[in-house]
């Protein structure tokens, strides 16, 4: 039996801050049954154009009113102001 060999490809570090190009799935509370997409950049607190118009606002749950946009990582912040780094929202999209 011959042993494996190893990769000798770079080990490519990971970023310490997000690819502002990646999009990543947040989730929010409209206090609409119907929320346009500069109600949801309102409500996470990024800018309309950080949002994906393609993806759009995606219902999860409507009797709770939760929402999902696709969002920049990098313009994501907590409450207080720092980067959010997650967790992520992906929820499973279905019809109601």
């Amino acid at each position: 039996m011959s042993t494996p060999k190893k990769s000798k490809a770079p080990v490519k570090p990971i970023p310490a801050k997000p690819d502002p190009s990646t999009f990543v799935p947040m989730t929010f509370t409209a206090t609409s049954d119907t929320p346009t997409l500069a109600e949801a950049a309102k409500a996470l607190g990024v800018k309309v154009a950080d949002c994906d118009p393609k993806f759009g606002v995606v219902v999860i749950d409507p009797a709770k009113r939760l929402f999902s946009v696709m969002s920049r990582s990098c313009n994501t912040t907590n409450p207080d102001g720092t980067p959010f780094t997650g967790p992520w929202s992906d929820p499973r999209i279905h019809a109601y």
